[in-house]
């Protein structure tokens, strides 16, 4: 199911691939940005990776027509961000010391904020 929804996605997208971006901007985009696993860094913020930032790389891989790109992406996303009971996406992903610096280890943390949802 969740291979039909991805396919008909890229297929959809690529219906309005005439707006997509020149594939040299593609490919610079992804050498400095998309790393070889799909992550998408934020070298701005201290090379953490967000939500929206692996959203921007999908949709980016989508109108460029670049399954392979997709793929790595949405693989990346699902295996580090799905960690919320919710099956909403955790927004922010880091790898670095521990949070209490005690230790030298490098660990990968995902940031999920959990709260009740609000009445409309």
């Amino acid at each position: 199911m969740i291979v039909l929804k991805r396919s008909a996605i890229f297929v959809a997208v690529l219906v309005f691939g005439a707006m997509s971006s020149s594939a040299a901007d593609w490919k610079s985009y992804q050498q400095t940005f998309v790393s070889a696993d799909g992550r998408v860094v934020d070298f701005f913020q201290g090379s953490i990776s967000h939500s929206e930032g692996q959203g921007y790389g999908l949709l980016l891989a989508l109108m460029n027509g670049d399954r392979a790109a997709f793929d790595r992406i949405f693989r990346w996303t699902t295996d580090n961000l799905q960690v919320r009971r919710d099956a909403l996406f955790a927004w922010s992903w880091a790898s670095g010391p521990t949070a209490a610096g005690a230790s030298s280890t490098t660990t990968t943390r995902a940031t999920a904020t959990f709260s009740s949802p609000t009445p409309c």
